[in-house]
């Protein structure tokens, strides 16, 4: 295990954002690799959840060493052909800082970028509503979050799959023992859904849905209330992150949460070589 990320003055995890912005990254690194396969790929590795290629959120290359894609078309090849052999027919890729030429060549590629906020919470976040929330550990509670993410449009992570099918990742994910999942209850009805997962120095924040019929009653922000009480409770920091310029950045914003770092996700259909 790691060192835990100390402030030696207080004996609480280091409020320095450059700390927490590596400790957020490495978060988002942990997640991909929860309950995943892992391949060494020249510079990076990939992670995937065996038997669900059709799902984008299953699989990703990350963990990318600049030091190694001195030569971007091959790089790029390269883990294009590993994720077809995966099975995965839309790739997506995870830069923890901007790498201009390898990114020049994804670009030239057709992978589109978005960039990818990392937010921390220093202060206190304001509560709009009195929400409760319940840990997911039945078929029924599964069941409960699964009509929650059918009535989205989209994921959380912005990409179009089928609700079972996500659901059934996150179920994956969460049998490992290193994230869990939440319902939100207001008076009595699921509202909406949440998971985290905790390291030294924050507790994070991860696929925070409000079904649409909750949306724009302070459900979202009362969760984020209640997420950061738990963190304190821990001894830890929330922390999550954004798409920039989309509607949970604007959230987060609201929630006094401030931005400690930035990933960029890469991502395309892919088409057999």
């Amino acid at each position: 295990m790691p060192e835990p990320i100390l402030d030696a003055r207080a004996g609480i995890p280091s409020l320095d954002p450059a700390v927490l912005g590596r400790a957020l990254l490495e978060t988002d690194r942990r997640y991909f690799q929860l309950g995943a396969n892992r391949r060494k790929l020249p510079g990076a590795e990939m992670a995937w959840i065996e038997g669900m290629a059709d799902l984008p959120a299953a699989g990703v290359v990350h963990r990318v060493d600049p030091a190694e894609t001195v030569d971007p078309g091959d790089w790029v090849s390269e883990v294009t052909v590993a994720l077809l052999d995966a099975g995965f027919r839309h790739g997506r890729i995870y830069l923890d800082e901007p790498l201009a030429p390898l990114e020049a060549r994804l670009a030239a590629d057709g992978w589109t970028m978005r960039r990818e906020p990392g937010l921390v919470a220093l202060g206190n976040v304001p509560r709009r509503t009195h929400v409760e929330l319940v840990p997911v550990l039945s078929h029924e509670d599964w069941a409960a979050k699964e009509r929650v993410h059918h009535a989205d449009g989209l994921r959380p992570d912005g990409h179009d799959a089928p609700a079972s099918r996500w659901v059934a990742m996150e179920q994956v994910r969460v049998a490992t023992g290193e994230m869990e999942a939440w319902l939100v209850i207001r008076d009595g009805i699921v509202c909406g859904t949440v998971c985290t997962m905790a390291d030294d120095a924050v507790l994070r924040n991860k696929n925070l849905v409000v079904h649409s019929d909750h949306r724009r009653t302070g459900v979202g922000l009362s969760v984020l209330a209640e997420l950061h009480d738990m963190a304190r409770d821990r001894g830890l920091v929330l922390g999550t992150f954004s798409v920039a310029g989309e509607d949970g950045e604007l959230l987060y914003r609201a929630a006094n949460m401030s931005v400690v770092v930035e990933q960029r996700e890469w991502s395309r259909p892919l088409e057999s070589p």
